[in-house]
């Protein structure tokens, strides 16, 4: 690409595998999307083993999108590596993300509910070589000190503590999350540093 346009466009798909690619130099390099069509928004692809990189967006998943598989991808160099939208459902496994100004970045400007939050996103998916800890509907427990970005999405008890978060759209995402604590983090370079949300409140 020329930094326009956008290298792979996935709009009110189903059922597309993309696979074993170079994108590079896109405004978006793979954009989920919705249109006009009965069954709106991109659902149930895969995209697999990509290098994505020197991208404004490597990976966008937009409004209505959902149950989308990403995996095994290495994203690098883009001005944000993985951006979702207001899109539930998606799985996410070994993904590398490094060398972004902004790695990961969940959106929550457009979500008034908590289940838009809701991604099924492990620890084999890293941010500059450090584990994401995205956890929905966990209760009592510590996020690992070797995080690289925390999302708490109708948790309930959690410590976030001691951590050094950087490069992502939020270093820590609370949603729907109660009693649970964040303190004596060293917090940089984040386009939100916490963000906290509630069902049917602004973004903060």
């Amino acid at each position: 690409g020329n930094g326009n346009s956008v290298g792979v466009f996935l709009q009110d798909t189903q059922n597309i595998t993309v696979k074993n690619l170079t994108i590079k130099g896109f405004y978006r390099g793979i954009w989920f999307t919705w249109g006009m069509a009965l069954n709106q928004g991109a659902k149930n692809n895969i995209i697999i083993n990509n290098t994505i990189t020197n991208n404004t967006y490597g990976i966008n998943c937009a409004l209505f999108t959902s149950n989308n598989t990403i995996t095994e991808n290495t994203i690098t160099g883009n001005e944000c590596g993985i951006y979702i939208s207001y899109s539930p459902y998606n799985v996410l496994r070994g993904n590398r993300l490094s060398e972004n100004l902004y790695n990961l970045w969940v959106d929550c400007l457009l979500s008034h509910q908590g289940y838009g939050f809701i991604n099924d996103i492990d620890s084999s998916n890293t941010v500059d070589g450090k584990p994401v800890y995205y956890w929905v509907g966990e209760t009592n427990k510590t996020v690992p000190s070797d995080a690289g970005y925390v999302a708490l999405i109708k948790c309930w008890g959690i410590t976030v503590e001691g951590l050094t978060l950087s490069h992502n759209g939020q270093g820590v995402l609370l949603v729907e999350t109660n009693n649970s604590k964040v303190t004596q983090n060293n917090i940089t370079q984040n386009n939100y540093g916490v963000s906290l949300f509630g069902m049917y409140s602004p973004c903060t």
